[in-house]
């Protein structure tokens, strides 16, 4: 027998020496019946009664996912405590489907018991993925071309490019037909001022990785304004009657010619020879001069007043010029 009952090498042995019954074991004589030596003691190796189980979500690793202990069981079929070990990168793993993998058990009496590599049961299910759709403006005209950009990615690795769900973009004005478009999309001219207008991204499922999700924006077209009026325009009907000097004759007038035809129509009606010529009725003659004089006056106080109106209209524009 061993000395101690402990595992370990070179371990001490008494071991009992007994002849075997025969024939002639009359003729031998045993100087002793005990003899010792040395011999290991191996520590027990336990037993994975159950597996261990791991779900995760794609993009997960292996020591991200949710962990099931598994029953692990001694020699005498109980069960025994200790920890799991991920190793040789498993733990670092992103399982793509779902399947089997390798864990350690370390049992909690190492004196007694082996650790162990124990299958593990992987479930990977599909992921929501992260979906993020850039702002866009919350109202534009009608005629307006509307950019849309999006992006998508895993919701646990960003650095998983390959096998990642395709965007769809679509927009709806109102309550109307629902057409596809890509990158952007131009409202109608014909849309009513305060109608709403649904952009809606959305990418489908991906068996096994990714679950479908989608994201809507809203918009609302605003009234165009008009245009704005020309502040030399005096709008319909309010034609001054005034000639822009270098548009008449050919642009060389000065715009003094009119007022010299108004003097010689004056000199006309109020002359000598129109109180002669109205056999002796000078008196009425010099009534009715009096009272086109008066119209005169009042025509060139108008045409004053226009001259002064249009030089400052002038000089307007050229300062916005």
């Amino acid at each position: 027998m061993f000395d101690d009952a402990e595992p370990g090498p070179d371990k001490t042995v008494t071991v009992m020496v007994i002849l075997k019954d025969s024939e002639n074991a009359g003729n031998y004589r045993i100087a002793s019946d005990t003899s010792k030596t040395t011999a290991s003691i191996s520590r027990a190796v336990p037993a994975a009664e159950s597996a261990p189980e791991v779900t995760l979500f794609y993009g997960q690793t292996m020591e991200e996912g949710v962990f099931e202990e598994g029953t692990i069981v001694g020699i005498d079929e109980a069960a025994l405590d200790g920890r799991y070990e991920w190793r040789n990168s498993e733990g670092e793993l992103v399982p793509d489907q779902s399947g089997n993998a390798q864990i350690y058990f370390i049992p909690e009496d190492s004196v007694h018991y082996e650790e162990i590599p124990v299958e593990v049961n992987v479930t990977v299910n599909a992921a929501e993925p992260v979906l993020t759709l850039d702002e866009i403006p919350s109202s534009a005209e009608a005629g307006t071309e509307v950019a849309v950009n999006a992006n998508i990615k895993n919701l646990y690795n960003d650095s998983i490019s390959e096998g990642l769900p395709e965007l769809s973009y679509t927009y709806r004005i109102g309550r109307g037909e629902e057409p596809p478009f890509t990158g952007s999309f131009i409202i109608p001219e014909n849309a009513a001022a305060g109608t709403e207008i649904t952009v809606t991204v959305s990418s489908e499922a991906v068996e096994g990785r990714y679950l479908s999700v989608s994201q809507t924006a809203v918009l609302t077209v605003r009234e165009t304004p008009g245009e704005e009026p020309d502040p030399d325009d005096d709008g319909p009907g309010t034609d001054s009657g005034i000639t822009d000097p270098e548009d008449s004759d050919g642009g060389g007038g000065t715009g003094d010619e009119n007022i010299s035809d108004m003097d010689d129509s004056r000199k006309d009606v109020t002359g000598t020879d129109a109180g002669e010529d109205n056999g002796g009725k000078e008196n009425d003659a010099v009534q009715t001069g009096d009272s086109t004089e008066f119209s005169f006056w009042l025509i060139l106080l108008a045409a004053s007043c226009a001259t002064v109106e249009y030089t400052r209209r002038k000089t307007e524009k050229k300062h916005r010029q």
